[in-house]
Formats: structure tokens, sequence, C-alpha cells
């Protein structure tokens, strides 16, 4: 439950106070047994082989997860896709639980190259700031956008840097320390759905930019370099061809791809090291295709396909199901790839 009591003090600051939180956590915990109880039951009644749910890290996914575990039910984990247009089916987890492998080789050995999203999916704003209006970007800068607060990407897996404020408080560190060159800028983008007010940060600091209505992808393509916890903007910043940086845990924190650090030092050593950057362009464009033709679910094709893509990854019979996470059996996979795949979906 721990997730939802920081997601709860986040908007419900008062909570916090005694001795409501220590009851109200209480009663929860209590209520969580009864639900867990409650979904074992049902999953037994049923007889269930899967059960399908969305992220699976919060409440009440979180009861039901475990309720799965207890019945000896398999899960299957949604989530918004990693890429523009699709979504994520997995059995393991969703962002960094998810079963994407962490091995470099492995995306060096998926030589299959096809067409890859060229426009970026883009995200009306829910409310109005005093940051309406596109601004003039400096010539030289760094994009740091930023995540929603309660969101389980920055509560579950960003042990270093806790919240937007003090992902702020990075940035202005980073000024003050006169190891980043002077004309280097950071421009920040406010997460489209957040509703925190983060207004107070706007005029702290002429060198860090809010940019809440200027295009993602034009911030993205002008930017130096782009420094995340965790976002998909961090993998739409691969596929555009910019260093990336991270600083919490991300499925894309794989070796020679991204530069993933756990401190102000690293990441002083990371933005120094933005002009010398030199990509590994098989690693690169074997991850990036490896994601959006074996791994995402296509979200805008055709229902048929879509259907025969969503059968084979829940009976664990396509290329990344299959595969395991390992090179050589990823390789003959592809050698001896026929169209019997597209027939499982027409049984049962």
């Amino acid at each position: 439950l721990s997730l939802d009591f920081q997601k709860l003090e986040i908007r419900k600051p008062w909570i916090q106070k005694p001795p409501l939180r220590p009851s109200y956590k209480s009663l929860r915990k209590t209520l969580e047994r009864l639900f867990i109880a409650k979904y074992y039951c049902l999953l037994k009644k049923h007889d269930a082989d899967y059960v399908g749910l969305w992220n699976g890290q919060k409440q009440p996914g979180r009861s039901l997860v475990e309720a799965a575990n207890l019945a000896g039910v398999k899960k299957l984990f949604f989530e918004n896709g990693l890429l523009p247009k699709t979504i994520t089916l997995d059995y393991q987890g969703v962002n960094a639980y998810n079963s994407l492998p962490g091995d470099p080789d492995f995306y060096r050995a998926y030589t299959k190259r096809d067409s890859l999203p060229a426009t970026l999916t883009s995200i009306r704003k829910k409310r109005s700031t005093s940051v309406d209006a596109k601004v003039r970007l400096p010539q030289r800068y760094i994009f740091v956008p930023f995540q929603v607060a309660t969101d389980s990407q920055v509560l579950n897996l960003s042990p270093w840097v806790r919240t937007m404020y003090q992902l702020y408080s990075v940035c202005e560190e980073l000024l003050q320390s006169e190891l980043i060159d002077q004309d280097i800028f950071f421009v920040c983008k406010e997460h489209p759905l957040c509703s925190k007010d983060y207004t107070s940060l706007y005029k702290k600091n002429n060198r860090i930019i809010f940019a809440n209505y200027n295009n993602t992808q034009q911030l993205i393509e002008n930017a130096e370099a782009v420094i995340t916890l965790n976002s998909t903007v961090g993998i739409e910043s691969l596929l555009i061809g910019k260093p990336v940086i991270t600083l919490g845990k991300a499925c894309y924190n794989i070796d020679g791809l991204v530069s993933a650090v756990t401190n102000q030092k690293q990441l002083i050593d990371a933005i120094r090291s933005i002009p010398y950057y030199t990509e590994d362009s098989q690693l690169r464009d074997g991850f990036l295709h490896y994601l959006y033709h074996e791994y995402c679910l296509k979200r805008n094709g055709d229902a048929p396909d879509q259907f025969v893509d969503f059968t084979n990854r829940v009976k664990e019979s396509d290329i990344h199901s299959r595969s395991k996470g390992d090179a050589n059996t990823l390789q003959s996979l592809l050698t001896s790839k026929t169209d019997s795949f597209a027939l499982v979906a027409t049984h049962s």
C-alpha cells in the first residue's frame, strides 16, 4: 500500500497529520486484506486461467495481483505503449518491471529493419497556466520533461529524485556548480496530465525555462540532450536520435543505449560527455525496431491483426515471448519465422 499512501499524501497533505495517518493506514490494510480474499475466491470460483489488469502497481490492482499469485493464476499487465500508437501487454509487469531484456547484445542481434513512427503523440494540456504561449528557446539547452507527480514511475521507480521539485533543484545545482557551460540552459515542460501546480518555479532561475505549450517533438529535436527520470519521452528521444540521461529505473536503461545515473556527480559527468556522444547505431536501431515490431502491440492497425498479436502474446507464442531474452534464440526464431504464428488466433 506504500504507493497509494504516497499518492494520497501528495493529493491531500492533511492526511499526514496524526492520528489520521496511522488510523487511515490501519483501515486500508484491513480492507485490502479483505479485497485479496474476495478476489482469490472469485478467481477460484470461475477457475480463471488469466487475469488482466492495468499497471498492477497500485490499488486495487495490487491486491488482485496478490490474489492471482495465491490462486496460481497467470497475470497479464496492460499499460500505455512505449512508442506512439501502441499498447503494452506483458506477462511480467510494466515499465521497469516488464519483460524487455537488459542485454545490449540481444538487441544488436535483432537485424530486422522496417518503418518506425516518425511523429510523436501529442497530449493536450488539461489546465491553463501563466505560461500558456509558446516560448522562445535558447540556442543551447537540455530538455527536462516533468512527469505526473503521483505516477508509479515516479513514486516506485525513482529512488534518487522523488519529486519534480527535486528534479528542478537538481538542475539548479548543476547550474550553480559552474561545471556546466555557461551558455547551457535547461528547458522544462510540465506533463500535460499532471494537476500539480509548479508556477512557483517559473521565474525562480533565468536559466531554467518552462515551455509548457511548445511542441514536445520540437523540444527534443532542438535539444543537445534529454534528461528524464524514466519517462517514455526518453524512448521518443532515442527515436529522434538524441543522447538520453536517465535518473531513475527504466526498461531502457541499457548499457550503451542511455546514460543511467544515480547521483549528482554521475549526472555532471554525463552532461559534460554530451559533446563527445557517439551513437551505437546497431544497438539503438535494434532496440527501437524490436520494441516497435516485436514487443509493442499496435493500437491503430486492422482489427484482425490486433487480435492475432494479442492472442499470440497471451499464448506466449510470439517472437518476444519465445526468445526469453536470449540473443541466440532470437536469431534462430527470426531465421525460421513463418506464417504459423498468425494461425494461433484461429484456434479455440
